[in-house]
């Protein structure tokens, strides 16, 4: 259950800053009826699982907003002094980095 659960709030948080395009989405879906439903749900792919109890499990692929940023971050750590060296090494000059 809390697999499912995590499935559906990472796919809201993706969507939370952009209303607009999520119920464009959400709109495209069309009504079904519970038998239509029913049936579609008989034609779904599980997988076999086994964390504590053996079961099945199926994970929908929901859409993704598109991300046009053409920026992405980068962060990692290094050690002071090798930035520092390296940060001399590219201008020429050797500052010290922040505490």
């Amino acid at each position: 259950m809390r697999d499912g659960l995590r499935l559906f709030i990472d796919y809201t948080n993706r969507w939370k800053s952009r209303s607009a395009e999520a119920n464009a989405e959400v709109e495209q879906v069309p009504a079904m009826t519970f038998e239509n439903i029913k049936t579609a749900s008989e034609k779904l792919t599980f997988s076999k699982v086994r964390v504590g109890l053996e079961g099945e499990q199926y994970k929908p692929k929901l859409p993704r907003p598109v991300d046009e940023s053409p920026d992405v971050r980068i962060s990692y750590f290094r050690n002071r002094d090798k930035v520092a060296a390296l940060a001399g090494a590219l201008l020429g000059e050797r500052r010290d980095t922040e505490r």
